[in-house]
Formats: structure tokens, C-alpha cells, sequence
């Protein structure tokens, strides 16, 4: 996860490595280099 580009709101058990993205509730936006809103997902505990 990068956190310049995700913004974690949960975290969930998997069998993925932990802090890695399980899924995205919500996309992010950017323009260029300039993120105008962090897309919001969900990380492995």
C-alpha cells in the first residue's frame, strides 16, 4: 500500500501478506502528480 495514493479503513484477516490491499471501496483521484482525493481500501491484517 502507498500511502500517498490509499487511505486504509479497515483491515481484514487474509492469507495475503499484511498491510497489502484486499480490496478498494472507493477509487481515488489524481491529476498529474496531484492527488485530489486517496482511494480508500481495505488491508490485510
Amino acid at each position: 500500500m502507498h500511502e500517498n495514493f490509499h487511505e486504509a479503513i479497515d483491515e481484514e484477516e487474509s492469507d495475503i501478506i499484511p498491510g497489502n490491499i484486499v480490496k478498494c471501496i472507493s477509487w481515488g483521484y489524481r491529476i498529474g502528480d496531484k492527488v485530489l482525493e486517496k482511494a480508500k481500501v481495505v488491508v490485510a491484517k
